[in-house]
């Protein structure tokens, strides 16, 4: 693990496991300001929610799991609704069960009437890829809603014009996140081992090159990073999520992904470069100034255009940046401009 990073175990549990989802989450400080200025909020305005948008791929879906540990530390009744890992909706009630509708009839009861108005539920949810709107479920009387979509105004529109919630975000990430988040990715270790075996030997046309031949262009990569041998493999990972980073931005899931299947990463990077046209880029921009959303007629256009907040502030909107996602995508783009 990269020194001085911060990793929360979240289960050990092999049912959620063999689901796929990330045992292990590394805490970046922004989950943490997060969590102080959600935990304030709901304090300042119960009958509100929060919003934490941001650009595509940083991890906003990994900070409600983060979010739902650390609520549960507190003892606190939580609802939550991911859309594209459970079926159900599931309430993680005080008396220390977690409940769906399928088992409904154990619901624990409230014994008072008058004790219902006192119940404070955290509604976490991100609604999925393909959901218009919220659920409606998860905003209801009585529930603090706290949602983490990209930004598409339509995904939170309805029940943020009728609660006034506050609306901030979650930033790209640095350099150093990206360097010790790598390490907690399922396939690395397998990955590590071949770089091993390869920068031992510095095998680039060696039998040792052909371990690489799954991880589509990254060999590439990585002679362009080196024309000597690097002096370990550590060294050889750092240049090459330096490469990565160039490409791609600051931008966990397409880094990572680009360490993995680098030609298919950038594939998905050059269609949307070709097929933009300058006056839809500068649609995009507007759009995101004027609305804080990507526009749905161009789509994927968070593959060209990123979007971080300066600040997460409690009592005023975050100041937003607004730029090219990469340096090679920045060139690109002014290389189309100048020679069409």
């Amino acid at each position: 693990m990269y020194e001085g990073a911060r990793v929360l175990i979240t289960t050990d549990d092999e049912r959620i496991l063999r689901r796929k989802l990330m045992e292990r989450i590394l805490v970046r400080d922004c989950y943490l300001e997060a969590y102080k200025v959600a935990w304030r909020y709901a304090v300042l305005h119960p009958s509100a929610g929060v919003i934490f948008t941001g650009q595509p791929g940083i991890g906003k879906t990994t900070f409600l799991w983060f979010l739902l540990v650390c609520l549960l530390q507190k003892q606190q009744m939580v609802v939550m609704r991911m859309d594209e890992t459970f079926e159900d909706v599931l309430l993680f009630h005080v008396d220390g069960h977690v409940y769906t509708a399928k088992n409904a009839r154990r619901y624990p009861r409230v014994a008072k009437p008058e004790m219902k108005e006192q119940i404070f539920i955290w509604s976490l949810f991100d609604a999925g890829k393909d959901k218009a709107a919220a659920p409606p479920d998860m905003v209801l009387t009585r529930m603090f809603p706290i949602q983490a979509p990209s930004p598409q105004y339509a995904r939170y529109k309805e029940w943020s014009e009728r609660r006034g919630p506050l609306i901030t975000g979650l930033p790209l990430w640095t350099r150093d996140e990206l360097r010790a988040g790598v390490r907690l990715d399922p396939e690395f270790a397998q990955f590590k081992s071949y770089l091993d075996t390869l920068v031992g030997g510095w095998g680039i046309n060696g039998p040792d090159a052909a371990a690489f031949e799954r991880y589509s262009g990254v060999l590439d990569l990585l002679r362009s990073c080196h024309a000597s041998p690097p002096a370990s493999s550590d060294e050889a990972l750092d240049a090459l999520l330096d490469v990565l980073i160039d490409h791609f931005g600051y931008v966990a899931q397409d880094v990572y992904r680009g360490m993995y299947d680098f030609d298919g990463a950038w594939m998905d990077h050059e269609v949307v470069l070709q097929t933009i046209t300058s006056e839809q880029l500068r649609s995009v921009m507007k759009t995101l100034i004027i609305e804080l959303s990507f526009p749905k007629e161009i789509p994927k256009a968070h593959r060209l255009v990123c979007i971080t907040p300066q600040s997460i502030e409690l009592r005023v909107p975050p100041r937003w940046l607004i730029d090219i996602k990469s340096p090679v995508l920045a060139r690109k783009l002014v290389e189309r401009e100048a020679y069409g």
